[in-house]
């Protein structure tokens, strides 16, 4: 299932657009396009595809999709039997290639509304947030430039939560949102370039210039998981990529991804998305 674009494209004359979605079903495509769009679920259920991470959604969710991330909705075969009374419902925000190439977010202030952008790059979850859901939800109640001010505030507030849960991982998005000059941007372009090799503590501790008991401290605290776990996770990513090509069979998969053998790629595969490779492809 090969992600196709989307013109998501905001009116020259308006920097953010707004879209109250009520249909039988989502739109069933895996898509992606250059605007950061912002989605709070209504009402539905089913399978939600971001990136690399397949997983159900439900009702209350508001997730914020980066750039270039390919993503789709996808209903439960209810929503589309014949004569079924189901509805999909959704808000969606869509902000214009202009919000985010003016100097908007350089503006301190806007700090918040920076981060959320930086971070978006892999897919943001927020759960249980029904203050900032309500906003979405209330949005076209406004007009001009006070529709425009509660978007800032919305924006303002997702990103200045601490309650949110990554969606894709980095080996799927082949980036990380720190700033070039951290410690943890260097660690991260370093696997990134090598995974597909043996890669061992005291070379990526030598990156880091730490020594390698140190490092390895570092790492779990700043990451939450162990540099073995990290690099697995990376090559999970890149072979969730490799497997919507249905040209490459699971094996060239495996070993194209950095394993060396495939009943550790099975493992470490199951152990992330709690499904096989063939599972997992059989889903796309």
């Amino acid at each position: 299932m090969n992600p196709e674009y989307l013109n998501r494209s905001v009116t020259s004359n308006h920097s953010v657009s707004i879209t109250h979605l009520r249909d039988k079903h989502f739109i069933k495509r895996f898509h992606y396009h250059e605007q950061i769009e912002i989605v709070a679920i209504v009402k539905s259920t089913g399978t939600r595809f971001v990136g690399d991470n397949i997983a159900e959604f439900k009702t209350g969710e508001i997730v914020v999709i980066g750039k270039d991330l390919p993503h789709m909705w996808q209903n439960s075969n209810a929503y589309f039997e014949a004569g079924n009374d189901k509805i999909a419902e959704a808000v969606t925000i869509h902000l214009g290639l202009n919000f985010l190439e003016n100097n908007l977010t350089d503006l301190p202030e806007n700090n918040g509304i920076k981060s959320l952008i930086n971070k978006s790059v892999r897919g943001l979850l927020f759960k249980n947030d029904a203050r900032t859901f309500y906003k979405i939800l209330t949005l076209n109640e406004e007009k001009g430039y006070a529709k425009f001010l509660k978007v800032l505030e919305i924006l303002n507030d997702l990103g200045t939560q601490t309650n949110y849960e990554y969606i894709a991982s980095d080996g799927f998005m082949e980036r990380i949102s720190d700033s070039q000059e951290t410690r943890s941007y260097q660690v991260h372009q370093f696997i990134m370039n090598n995974f597909k090799k043996e890669i061992s503590l005291n070379q990526v501790a030598e990156v880091a210039h730490m020594n390698p008991s140190a490092f390895s401290r570092y790492f779990k605290k700043t990451q939450g998981k162990t540099l073995v776990q990290y690099i697995n996770d990376i090559k999970i990513g890149f072979a969730c990529k490799l497997l919507m090509n249905e040209n490459k069979s699971i094996l060239e998969v495996c070993y194209e991804s950095g394993f060396k053998n495939a009943s550790n790629f099975n493992k470490q595969f199951r152990k992330k998305h709690h499904l096989s490779p063939k599972e997992y492809r059989a889903k796309l």
